[in-house]
């Protein structure tokens, strides 16, 4: 068993060969720092999350069809809030699910919330069906 004296002796000896090593954090003040940081992450969500637009736009299709000319007529259901002009994404798919055609339809601002569309997507081949991909809201 060694004496304090040598002990401490010693780590003078070292400190002054080698320098100080850094003191480390304590458990007590890594569990502060991990709490603050959490508290941080969690009202930058809220925070990210509060100011992100809700979205006015909703859409489905209801029903799709292949005219005489092998073009796809898409009907689609468009709710939205008054007021709010929206381009929605339309597409038609041939044999093997490869895509034929598609168009972009600006809807104009209207007072009513929800409206049926329909519209012909031309293809260069015939198609086997015609779907709404997507609409978002424009400015």
């Amino acid at each position: 068993m060694t004496h304090p004296v040598e002990d401490a002796s010693m780590a003078t000896l070292l400190e002054q060969r080698y320098g100080r090593t850094p003191r480390r954090l304590s458990r007590r003040a890594w569990a502060w720092l991990g709490t603050i940081l959490v508290v941080i992450a969690t009202v930058a969500v809220v925070v990210f999350a509060v100011r992100q637009p809700s979205s006015a736009v909703s859409a489905k299709t209801a029903t799709s069809a292949v005219d005489a000319q092998g073009d796809a007529v898409v009907r689609f259901t468009l709710n939205t809030s008054p007021g709010i002009a929206v381009r929605c994404a339309l597409d038609a798919r041939g044999e093997g699910q490869a895509q034929v055609g598609w168009k972009y339809v600006d809807v104009p601002a209207s007072d009513e919330p929800t409206r049926t569309i329909t519209e012909t997507v031309q293809t260069f081949r015939p198609a086997l069906a015609g779907s709404l991909q997507s609409c978002w809201q424009v400015d």
